[in-house]
């Protein structure tokens, strides 16, 4: 669709004056999502794998949550109607995740009995994850694939994150939502997602104990694809631009300011083309407030890396151009690593994105890569470790 300078105004001055009335409780919108929610499911990464989930329960549901990602009520199942989005409305609620869950219709004895939570990157959507999600169903798992604030079906303004924080509780509300009956979950995440499984492993710790009032499946592992723990100077906007950035966050955190190149992530020119041509995707630039909050999280994390107390893999390419492989290297380095937990697997040769919307060579070797390391990790015994 071609884009007109009117449109492009439109766009910018509805940016620039919904959120903060949204925000004052002068307006609500009818859609919460900005048109999001009713876009019909990506024909490329999900109605073209459907034949690999034939025998698979699948759920889309939507949990309200608060404008801090807290959970306000039991999620729902949903089919993406207008009638959905006016009885939200109609209800006061303009605050929500979604997620699909992919679960074995008929289970073995030797399946895993875990959840899997998948958390896709910057920009994208859960829906990213339903080409190379299969395998871990059929090893088992439950797998539950999110829509994180701002992005996807979920509520906000297009990837819209005044903070880190309320990204990662929506990730444990998710978790809280679902739990039972698995009493244990592996959190997976590619970029941003990344970064977000790290976090909720800091925030939620593997070593907790359960109470009547705080209840929640034991973390049983990380694995960050690519994760977002450093940003290549390629992808970091210029000096000035920052500081300018800093200066007007208070006031138009939501306005689109730092422009970013979508190529930088692959070499492959098929996938960029059909990145760049799905509307569920956010092609847009950098929000001020999103870019200064990403920049803080990457910060904090790196401070308490020595408090993570959750295994952790880590598989980072040493050509990504979007996230820093040494910032793997580094924060490997420098976690706690008693338990000989903590490892990191080097793709040589590799860029950002591992996992595209067709099984490669590169993906396949990704996959079994993770589920081999979970397996190491499901329950109470680590049986050998991974290299």
């Amino acid at each position: 669709m071609r884009i007109t300078l009117s449109r492009m105004f439109m766009r910018t001055l509805r940016d620039v004056v919904t959120p903060p009335l949204q925000t004052l409780g002068f307006c609500k919108p009818l859609d919460p999502t900005y048109g999001r929610y009713l876009l019909p499911p990506s024909h490329t990464y999900e109605v073209s794998h459907s034949d690999l989930y034939s025998d698979v329960k699948v759920s889309r549901r939507r949990m309200y949550i608060s404008r801090t990602g807290h959970s306000l009520a039991p999620s729902h199942e949903i089919s993406l109607t207008q009638k959905e989005l006016s009885d939200a409305h109609a209800s006061g609620n303009d605050s929500w995740v979604t997620f699909q869950t992919f679960e074995k219709a008929q289970r073995s004895r030797d399946d895993v009995d875990a959840d899997l939570v998948l958390i896709h990157g910057y920009g994208d959507y859960g829906g990213k994850w339903v080409a190379n999600a299969a395998p871990f169903v059929r090893r088992g798992y439950r797998v539950i694939a999110l829509d994180l604030p701002g992005h996807g079906r979920s509520s906000g303004l297009h990837v819209f994150v005044p903070s880190c924080n309320i990204l990662t509780q929506a990730v444990a509300s998710v978790v809280n939502d679902v739990y039972p009956p698995n009493k244990q979950v592996f959190v997976m995440g590619h970029s941003l997602g990344g970064f977000m499984a790290i976090n909720y492993a800091l925030q939620y710790p593997a070593t907790y104990q359960p109470s009547e009032t705080t209840q929640r499946p034991r973390l049983a592992g990380v694995y960050a694809l690519s994760p977002m723990l450093g940003i290549s100077p390629e992808t970091r906007p210029p000096w000035l631009v920052e500081t300018v950035a800093r200066a007007l966050a208070s006031f138009i955190g939501h306005v689109p300011l730092i422009t970013s190149d979508g190529s930088l992530k692959t070499d492959d020119e098929r996938v960029i083309a059909e990145t760049l041509s799905d509307i569920r995707v956010y092609q847009g630039a950098l929000r001020i407030g999103t870019g200064l909050a990403l920049l803080s999280g990457v910060e904090n994390i790196n401070k308490d890396v020595a408090k993570l107390d959750a295994p952790l893999r880590i598989c980072h390419g040493d050509s990504d151009r979007v996230t820093l492989c040494d910032a793997s290297v580094n924060f490997i380095n420098r976690a706690n690593n008693e338990k000989k937990d903590k490892s990191l697997k080097i793709m040589p040769g590799v860029n950002h994105v591992m996992l595209a919307d067709r099984p490669t060579k590169l993906s396949e070797e990704v996959v079994q890569d993770a589920i081999a390391w979970m397996d190491k990790y499901n329950g109470s015994r680590v049986k050998e470790r991974v290299d």
